[in-house]
């Protein structure tokens, strides 16, 4: 007999804020996302959804908003991602450029190039 067995999903905030400039330089995105999760032991992403932009940061200049789901960073599948990996993905110093594909709430999808800023404005 088989028996049913459902994986807990946590919901995580990650928040892409910028760090002080004596943190190694890492680069300012201007976003937060949340982040769904499946597993206990060993948790894998099911999905990253923005949930916020600030205006006039790179995340804002790439045209992303509140509501997309981010399907691929750096050419990496998130689905089935550790939240380590996404998260290191995701990391950019200063000046460096961060690709990501994404699904609008309508379904459409599309690419982002965001170059990571030095800080907040």
């Amino acid at each position: 007999m088989l028996r049913s067995f459902q994986a807990r999903i946590f919901v995580l905030i990650l928040l892409l804020a910028p760090l002080p400039a004596d943190a190694g330089g890492q680069g300012w995105l201007g976003m937060s996302v949340k982040a769904s999760v499946e597993g206990d032991a060993d948790p894998v992403l099911k999905t990253i959804t923005i949930v916020g932009v600030e205006p006039g940061s790179p995340a804002a200049n790439a045209k992303l908003a509140p509501g997309d789901t981010i399907i691929e960073i750096e050419s990496v599948q998130v689905s089935g991602c550790k939240p380590a990996d996404a998260k290191q993905l995701m990391t950019r110093a200063a000046g460096e450029i961060l690709t990501l594909r994404l699904k609008r709430t309508d379904g459409t999808t599309y690419f982002a190039t965001l170059l990571a800023a030095s800080e907040s404005r």
